[in-house]
């Protein structure tokens, strides 16, 4: 969770400095497209006035003679914003231009200026000084656009916009990649989930499963490599494992429900809306369906599921602690709607996509979280016990896997050297058991 919002900020600062850049190079781009506009126009108005004074004054080479339009020719070579000349006399109309086909067409025998990008539709149009003839005008056709600067600018722009993006893009990577990470190790398949690290993390919890699991060639004073007390299915004895009916019967069905019960709800206290008042976690009475969905739609897809109970040793806590024990519950597991109260100091959480391993990782990083968090509510390991089980590939009744987890929370009270105990079946031996109670039905 606060992974999660240090990635939200800092993606938020990223697209604030994105959007300056973005700003930042259109204004650059604007800028001095506009100044090389206005720069061009201001020098195609000093080329004009030069062009008119060298058609009036090559004239003395005789007008239109040979030496007369190669002065033309080379002054337009040479100019920086003139691309062509008319020049209409008594004997008929001349054009010229820097490059050859650029600016003028030839309508018979009338030249015309063409309509391009950057070239204006209004060339200067001026009257030319010659010796025996009138009535000789020039028209100059010229340029705003400086293309080699125009392309530069261009060019400056797009490189602050590729680096913004680039830098927007890796962000975008970084905060997807982080929200996988976080989904993964809440949400993950059971096969990733239980993909072991090369050095296996010490932990404090207990898994409860049959003494036949334990290899026969082990020593007594040896326990086996996996640091857990093997225990199977919760305390059903063969013998009256066929006598048990298929519905959970109310008795062993009430092991489900806190040991410390709350006081029974006036009517301002019943259930309204989708979280409590106290907690502000989900009503202790939601519990069950809820969890009948998650294995529904776990089961659907194939995925494990977690069932988590912890109580406070205490009977009764005051509100605000209670209130604070769930908040930092709602933070650490960052699912609300899957959290749910229990008695007068205890929650309840549903882990789905995650197997019992994983369960108790997450256990212990939130009891220590709790310690660290709320040294005066816990202050050793014994104040606060937690139970769990998984669904392990069963297809079960919610109050079953309910019942599997408050054992074991009862074994977590039990033994002082471990706060946290999981209950793990076995799936064969449950469905044996299914099958054998099905046919004798």
């Amino acid at each position: 969770m606060g992974d999660s919002r240090k990635t939200s900020l800092i993606s938020s600062i990223v697209a604030a400095v994105c959007i300056v850049l973005y700003a930042t190079a259109l204004a650059y781009g604007a800028v001095n497209i506009i100044r090389n506009v206005r720069d061009m126009r201001a020098l195609s108005e000093e080329e004009c006035g030069a062009l008119v004074d060298k058609a009036s004054s090559a004239a003395i080479l005789g007008f239109m003679s040979s030496g007369y339009q190669e002065s033309l020719r080379d002054f337009l070579t040479e100019s920086g914003t003139l691309l062509g000349i008319i020049i209409s006399s008594p004997s008929g109309e001349y054009g010229f231009e820097k490059i050859p086909g650029s600016v003028i067409t030839w309508n018979d025998i009338s030249p015309r200026f063409k309509s391009a990008f950057g070239i204006p539709g209004d060339p200067y149009f001026r009257s030319l000084r010659i010796d025996g003839l009138r009535n000789v005008t020039i028209k100059i056709q010229y340029t705003l656009i400086d293309y080699y600067q125009f392309i530069r600018t261009l060019k400056n722009t797009l490189i602050i916009i590729l680096a913004v993006l680039s830098l927007a893009v890796f962000t975008l990577l970084m905060e997807m990649a982080i929200k996988r990470k976080n989904y993964t190790t809440v949400h993950a398949a059971p096969r990733k989930a239980q993909a072991a690290p090369k050095t296996k993390p010490k932990t404090t919890g207990k898994i409860y499963r049959e003494p036949a699991d334990i290899p026969a060639d082990v020593p007594p004073d040896i326990p086996p490599e996996e640091p857990f007390i093997d225990f199977s299915e919760p305390e059903i004895p063969a013998e009256d494992a066929a006598e048990m009916p298929e519905e959970m019967p109310e008795e062993e069905a009430a092991v489900v429900s806190s040991k410390n019960p709350a006081k029974e709800k006036t009517g301002a206290d019943l259930p309204t809306g989708l979280y409590s008042k106290r907690g502000n976690v989900g009503w202790e009475s939601y519990t069950k369906d809820r969890l009948a969905s998650e294995l529904y739609r776990c089961a659907a897809s194939e995925q494990d599921l977690v069932f988590i109970v912890m109580e406070y040793y205490r009977d009764t806590i005051s509100d605000k602690e209670y209130r604070m024990f769930a908040d930092q519950a709602v933070s650490f597991f960052a699912l609300r709607d899957l959290i749910f109260e229990k008695g007068n100091s205890g929650l309840t959480v549903v882990l789905p996509g995650i197997g019992v391993e994983q369960g108790i990782a997450k256990s212990e990083e939130f009891h220590l979280r709790l310690r660290n968090k709320m040294p005066d509510f816990i202050k050793t390991p014994q104040d606060l016990a937690i139970g769990l089980s998984s669904r392990s590939g069963r297809l079960l009744e919610p109050a079953r896997l309910m019942l599997e987890a408050e054992s074991a929370m009862n074994k977590a009270k039990e033994d002082p050297a471990s706060p946290i105990v999981a209950f793990k079946s076995d799936p064969e031996k449950y469905r044996d058991y299914l099958n054998k109670h099905s046919t004798k039905g």
